[in-house]
């Protein structure tokens, strides 16, 4: 295994560190909290596009660029503070973006199936060869991945305490096959 080299650093060290490399420390006390939420290997990264760099020429006469360990002048934690306001802001809008997709295909495949019968997804046919069909390999033999998914579906409704799923359990006069 490789060793790792580089030495623990309290948070007053780091933030010595940040500014041996160029960051302009305004607030100390700012700096701390920041060190504290994100951690200096996240911070430095949201710094990464401030550090300097310079052309150079390898041994194969291929030109490139190398990414110097020192920060442009000017640089501030407010620079990486707002990378990460701006990050934030961005992971929740793809989340929005991923929950609004998520609902409009749950929607579509229970509006889908439930043509066929409001258990549809409990019956095979409703489904794809790859999607029912059993893992019979010898050294790793497993039910089909819908077998699996109703295994999840069973448990999460026996686990649930949201209100809409409680009705469900209450007003289903068949009840589901799975006991739900």
């Amino acid at each position: 295994m490789a060793e790792y080299a580089k030495p623990w650093l309290s948070v007053d060290e780091q933030i010595d560190r940040l500014a041996r490399h160029g960051v302009e420390i305004e607030d100390r006390g700012r700096a701390v909290t920041m060190l504290q939420a994100v951690g200096y290997y996240r911070l430095t990264g949201y710094l990464y596009p401030f550090r300097e760099s310079e052309p150079y020429v390898d041994d194969e006469n291929r030109a490139g660029i190398r990414v110097l360990s020192s920060y442009r002048q000017g640089t501030t934690l407010q620079h990486a503070d707002d990378i990460i306001d701006f990050d934030r802001r961005l992971r929740m809008l793809v989340m929005d973006g991923v929950e609004r997709i998520e609902v409009a295909v749950r929607m579509r495949i229970g509006y889908v199936l439930g043509r066929r019968s409001p258990f549809a997804y409990e019956d095979s046919a409703s489904f794809t060869e790859s999607f029912i069909a059993e893992n019979i390999d010898a050294r790793d033999p497993a039910p089909s991945r819908h077998v699996q998914w109703l295994r999840r579906v069973k448990e999460r409704k026996r686990n649930s305490d949201e209100q809409f799923v409680e009705h469900f359990r209450q007003t289903t006069t068949t009840g589901c096959r799975f006991g739900l």
